[in-house]
């Protein structure tokens, strides 16, 4: 009966061990679990920090983009002023050019009729008809 009470008391024993390790073994089996989750969730954290970092730098660089073609458009705009502002300056020289020409060749007509004693205003008119005529045609 002791031998009998011995060898209970021993399976008992490797019974509750055998437990004591299955417990254990699901605790770390647990653990692994749980680290891995946290090991995943990191990850995913970091792609969508990767993410949200690339899109900022699209942000950007759609950014630049835009500004960039702003400032073309700008400066075109204001590359077409200054030629207008030129061509303007240009036109209004070569008015004030052809006025101070048809005013001086007119002085010469008067004077040249006045010694010979003409009525110089019909004279004058075809004059400054014909400066118009010239003016149409230049480039």
């Amino acid at each position: 009966a002791a031998e009998e009470e011995e060898r209970r008391k021993k399976e008992e024993t490797q019974r509750a061990e055998r437990e004591a390790e299955e417990q254990r073994e699901m605790a770390r089996e647990e653990e692994r679990k749980e680290k891995e989750r946290l090991e995943q969730e990191r990850l995913e954290q970091e792609k969508r920090a990767r993410e949200e970092e690339e899109q900022r730098w699209e942000r950007v660089e759609r950014d630049a983009e835009e500004a960039r073609e702003e400032s073309r458009h700008l400066l075109q705009e204001k590359e077409r002023e200054v030629k207008e502002r030129e061509e303007n300056k240009r036109e209004e020289q070569l008015s004030v050019q052809t006025n101070t020409e048809q005013a001086a060749c007119g002085e010469k007509e008067r004077a040249a009729n006045s010694r010979d004693g003409h009525d110089t205003t019909e004279d004058d008119n075809t004059h400054a008809h014909a400066h118009t005529h010239t003016l149409d045609h230049t480039p």
